[in-house]
């Protein structure tokens, strides 16, 4: 399974309706929602869910190099749609 502050190139080239600069993209906790997104408890144990965010090279680059708070911290002073994959890079 995949860890939290991963990411992952799009392996498979499918037709898409818009163009689109996030080749890659980022797992990350749904950190705006808190533990209540996050966790669901269930009978038998705890089902997790996490956010895959489109992301950009530029995007992947900071992340690397400064690290997922230096990310975040672009995502929310951008505003920015984190399931949109058409939009504009905040880097």
């Amino acid at each position: 399974m995949p860890k939290p502050d991963r990411f992952f190139e799009n392996s498979r080239q499918r037709k898409r309706s818009c163009s689109s600069s996030c080749l890659f993209r980022f797992i990350s906790l749904p950190y705006l929602d808190g533990p209540d997104l996050e966790n669901l408890e269930c009978t038998d144990g705890t089902a997790k869910f996490y956010w895959l965010i489109p992301i950009t090279q530029s995007e992947l680059e900071l992340k690397n190099a400064e690290g997922v708070e230096a990310l975040e911290a672009r995502f929310d002073a951008s505003g920015f749609d984190y399931a949109g994959p058409a939009r504009e890079g905040v880097v």
